[in-house]
This record gives structure tokens, sequence and C-alpha cells, in this order.
């Protein structure tokens, strides 16, 4: 009962972690990205004539272009993302763990500094303060680290910092990515979302690849539910073979008390009182067990 409640504890508070790293994070209305970008890791860029009808497209959408390197760091595979930081953050947000939101959000928007993942940190041992550095086409790094977040891809460590000012201070790093939201936030969202994806497949046909936001994230979620129903099935198992010991230790412990349960019932006791006893001293010791157990399963958590 201690590791089932501990467990559950912890799979219910992950997933709620998940859930909010989903929303903020893996926030936008639509995502595009260049052709098979997921399956060659975002190394080409979407070329400047899509990028420039993108960026005039009129239907009252804000968009946040991306750009992602796979880099290394000693032996460590991370992402680095450059994004449209202000834009993004009107929209969507981070799960943070250090650093003063309030505080971070001005440097972040003015690229004074990275945003890196928790893993990240963990990995290589980079805290608040410390000097973030790496080398990107010719461009050389170096960048305070502002905040620590929780991020949940399965690419190792990531590492946010500014589009706009990545280009102003070191190169253009053109789209391989870009995210749309809508500002009108009406229950239409969807529909509009639909008529937005329509309208670039027509321009485009199948040169880009696109999800719409809600798909996204509902997929980011099964994924997690499905690997962890597997955990659900064992604890259930655990329980029910739990259970069976408790059973049969109670049967052992009847047993082992016949002659004294006969006595009880050669002086007078009847059997309806002999069972009536069984049945509250087993329950007794179920219910204290469960009740212990649920203790020590939060302390365990």
């Amino acid at each position: 009962m201690a590791l089932f409640t501990a467990l559950v504890v912890m799979i219910h508070s992950f997933r709620h972690t998940v859930e909010l790293w989903v929303r903020q994070t893996v926030s936008g209305d639509l995502f595009v990205t260049t052709k098979m970008g997921q399956v060659n890791r975002f190394s080409f860029t979407n070329p400047k004539t899509i990028v420039a009808e993108l960026k005039r497209m009129d239907a009252g959408v804000d968009y946040v272009p991306s750009r992602r390197y796979q880099m290394n760091y000693g032996d460590f595979p991370y992402e680095f993302e450059a994004m449209g930081m202000e834009t993004f953050l009107k929209h969507g947000g981070f799960v943070w763990l250090q650093g003063d939101p309030q505080q971070t959000r001005p440097l972040l928007v003015q690229g004074e500094g990275v945003l890196i993942s928790e893993v990240f940190a963990t990995r290589t041992g980079l805290g608040l303060g410390d000097l973030f550095r790496t080398q990107i086409e010719g461009s050389r790094i170096e960048l305070p680290v502002v905040g620590i977040i929780r991020d949940y891809r399965t690419d190792g460590g990531v590492v946010f910092y500014s589009w706009t000012h990545f280009k102003e201070r070191f190169h253009d790093p053109q789209w391989s990515g870009v995210r749309f939201f809508f500002r009108d936030r009406t229950p239409e969202v969807e529909s509009r979302v639909s008529a937005l994806r329509n309208a670039i497949i027509q321009r485009w046909g199948d040169t880009l690849d696109m999800v719409s936001g809600k798909d996204l994230r509902e997929s980011v979620l099964r994924i997690f539910d499905e690997t962890f129903a597997i955990t659900t099935v064992l604890l259930l198992i655990a329980l029910a073979v739990a259970g069976l010991g408790i059973t049969t230790t109670r049967t052992v412990m009847v047993l082992e008390r016949t002659r004294q349960l006969n006595t009880l019932y050669a002086v007078g006791g009847s059997l309806r009182q002999i069972r009536a006893m069984i049945f509250w001293a087993a329950s007794f010791l179920a219910v204290a067990g469960e009740l212990e157990g649920l203790s020590c399963g939060f302390i365990l958590y």
C-alpha cells in the first residue's frame, strides 16, 4: 500500500507538471515546419520566399519564428532554440524552477541571457549567472544563464534564446519552424486554424509540415498516459498479490487458533460470535495496514 500510494502520487504529480508544460511551453494554434522537419532534426530551413509570404499572411495571427540547432555540450546532446521570445511570452510561457519570472522575462525579450532546462543544468553544472558558451555556424555565443525551467523533450537538454537578438548579435538563423497564435481567442479558433492550414496548403502544397496546437498537445499527453499505463497495471497486480497474501495470512492464523476457537465454542460461544471475532480482527488488521501504508506512501513520495 505504501509503494502503491507513493507511485500513484508521483505519477499524478508528474502528469500535472507535464500538462502545465504542454499548456504553456507547447502553446500555439498552428505549428509549421519544413518538410520532414522532425525526422531530419530541423537541419534545414524554410526558403526565404515562403518565409516572406508567411509573414504577410493576413489571418489575424501573431507568429513566433524558431530555429533549432542540435548541439553537444561535451558528450551531452542538447537543443539550442532561437525563438521569437517577445511574442511567445505574450501567448505562452515556461514552467519556472529558478529565477524570478517577473525579472527574467524582460531580460529574455532584450536578449540579455538564455534559459536552460533542468536536465541541461543538472548534466552541465550550469546555474543562474553562469556563462553559457557554444559555437553555432561560425558565431561564438557567450551569454549568462538567467533562468532554469522544466522541459520534457526527449532529445536531452534545451537552451532558449531570443531569435531577434540572435539575428542582431550573431547571424541570421533563418526559420526552421514557426508557430501561429490567433489574437482573437473566440470559440471558433479551431475552424480558423483549419482555414489557415488550408490556405497554406493551397499556396505551398505538401512542401511544409503542419500540426494544430490542440492535436500536438493531445498527442503529448496521450503518449504520457500510454507510457505509464503499464505502471498502473503492475500496481494493480501488486495490490491483488498483496490481498492474496493477507488472505492467506489470516487463514493460517485462524487454523493456528483452532484449539482456542474450539474451546470458546465448547464453553458456550456461538458460531456467530466466533465468526464476528475473526471478521473484526481481520478488518482491524486490514484498516490499520492501509492507514499505515497510506502514511508511509506520502512519506516515501
